[in-house]
Parts: structure tokens; C-alpha cells; sequence
């Protein structure tokens, strides 16, 4: 194992409070005049040179909500509310874009000499990208999810048949004196993360507050008599305040390390179902093949 351990390093950066385990990048070149696959150490230890050419391979976004949205607490049905909020964005999304931190260096220009050959470039700004997560969803059974998100608007956002009023402000149990409107009202708190093949390290990580989602995809119809009737799918935007620092990473590890791990191997899970349905039971389906009466399986 030492030889793979030799080229693997805990990071670089100063500012890391959560353990990594990256390639050290000393090791591994292999595009000089020739390949070097091993390696001696001054030590007389072995190094698998090879192994530090493994690619990094991106692994699958998670979405964890931290907090609903405060207005949830003044609506008759807070509990579905927060269950159904947890579900859609934890399960239902089939897909998650938009997740992304890229630093870019901008630079002005100017000659040295007139011959327009000899430019410097002077770094004038550093920005970074904004991350802005867009989950697409495929409709339910009733349109439970446009419904969902359409409710969110309306009564945590704004109504746009009176001014764009939050309709949970008309409901007896607010109160705007002790409650007053914030950002907290309408957004929930995400986490999205990423982790290693184990799902034991976080590699990246988005903290969202205030996050909200900017459409409620929209209910739309047709008549062609021709034509095969459609699934439903919305793409939707969520806008939000965007974390992208390490103490996003630290809230992620430790969820990641909090986290119940019973269902990941699906071998011990029950199945859907767990015996033969009473009708057919004890002789009682005349055709077909019969347990007999004793022997069914419960």
C-alpha cells in the first residue's frame, strides 16, 4: 500500500478545515521526453508512478434542505408542506445544473513600445462565477409538483393579482408586527454537495439561502387528435445567496459523516411484496397451481 500512499497528499491550501485526500501532483507526470510508471524513493520504497495518473471522475450532485422557508410555519398544512419541500428536492429531481465555482482573472493591456508585439497584461479584477442551481422535475400524477411550486409563489413570494402581496400575509395566523417580511419567509436553505466514490469526503459544495425557485413551470393545453399525449417536464431556476466557501464544505462533512447509512445495499431491502394475496390463497382460485390449505406463503 505504501506505494500508492507515497503519492497521495492531504492538500495544499491553508485555508482546508475538512480532510482531503487529493493526488500529489509531484508525482505521475507522464508526458515528458518518456514514461516513468516506477519509480525508486531515496528512501528504497517503491512508487507506483502510474497510479497518480488517475482521473478525477465527477461524481453526482446532493441536495439536502436545511431549513423551509419561515412562511411554512403560519400555513394550515406546515407539516406537508416541509415533508413535500424535503421530498421534491431531495428525490424528485431528476436532474440539478447550474452548480458551479469558476474564478475568473480579468486583465487590461497596454504596449511597451509601439510596435504593438511587446503587451503587458495588468490583472484588474478577480470575479467568480455565480452558482444558480436548476432542477428539472418530471410532473406527477395531478400535477402535485407544479401545484407544489405554485403555492410557493404565491403565498411566500408574491401574488400577482394584488401587487404582488405574499397571500400568506392575509392568513389570520400571520402577523406582520411580530413576523416581520424577510428573506427567510420565502427561501428555504440548501445544501448541494458533492462527494468521493466512498460518499465519505465532500469534494465540492453550495450553501443556498434564501432559495427560491423563480417559475412554477406553468400549466399548459392542446387538442390534436393526431398526436400521443406528453409527460411533463420543468426546468426551473431557484435563485439564491450563494455560499461557495469552505464553510460550505464544513457544513456538507458533517452531514456527510451524520449521515444513516441503512439502505445502501438494496440486496437487504423488502421487497414490494411479501407473500400471495388472500384471494389466492388455500385453494380458494379455482384455476392454476394451489398451495393448499396450511401451506400458503404468508
Amino acid at each position: 500500500m505504501s506505494r500508492v500512499l507515497n503519492s497521495i497528499t492531504d492538500g495544499i491550501n491553508p485555508s482546508d478545515r475538512v480532510a482531503r485526500k487529493l493526488s500529489d501532483l509531484k508525482y505521475g507526470g507522464q508526458f515528458g521526453l518518456s514514461e516513468e510508471i516506477g519509480f525508486a524513493e531515496k528512501d528504497g520504497t517503491f512508487s507506483a508512478n502510474w497510479m497518480s495518473n488517475q482521473a478525477f471522475i465527477s461524481g453526482q450532485t446532493i441536495a439536502v434542505v436545511l431549513e423551509a422557508p419561515e412562511f411554512f410555519e403560519f400555513m394550515p398544512n406546515k407539516t406537508v408542506l416541509v415533508e413535500s419541500l424535503k421530498a421534491l428536492i431531495e428525490l424528485h429531481a431528476e436532474k440539478i445544473d447550474g452548480l458551479e465555482t469558476t474564478l475568473t482573472v480579468e486583465t487590461a493591456s497596454h504596449e511597451l513600445n509601439g510596435s504593438g508585439a511587446v503587451v503587458m497584461d495588468e490583472v484588474v479584477r478577480v470575479t467568480e462565477t455565480r452558482a444558480e442551481p436548476t432542477f428539472t422535475f418530471r410532473e406527477k400524477l395531478g400535477r402535485s409538483i407544479q401545484r407544489f411550486l405554485n403555492l410557493w409563489i404565491i403565498y411566500g413570494i408574491g401574488d400577482p393579482h394584488n401587487r404582488n402581496i405574499p397571500r400568506v400575509t392575509q392568513l389570520p395566523g400571520y402577523d406582520a408586527n411580530a413576523n416581520p417580511w424577510n428573506e427567510a419567509m420565502s427561501g428555504a436553505t440548501i445544501l448541494f454537495f458533492e462527494t468521493d466514490i466512498t460518499h465519505t469526503r465532500v469534494e465540492a459544495a453550495w450553501l443556498a439561502g434564501g432559495c427560491k425557485p423563480t417559475s412554477d413551470g406553468g400549466v399548459t393545453s392542446r387538442k390534436d387528435l393526431t398526436a400521443s399525449g406528453e409527460m411533463k417536464e420543468y426546468s426551473i431556476k431557484f435563485t439564491s445567496l450563494m455560499d461557495t466557501t469552505e464553510n460550505a464544505m464544513v457544513i456538507a462533512q458533517t452531514w456527510l459523516d451524520a449521515l444513516v447509512r441503512n439502505n445502501f445495499n438494496v440486496d437487504t431491502l423488502p421487497t414490494f411484496v411479501n407473500g400471495v394475496d388472500a384471494d389466492l390463497r388455500d385453494d380458494k382460485a379455482q384455476a392454476g397451481f394451489n398451495l393448499g390449505s396450511g401451506n400458503a406463503v404468508k
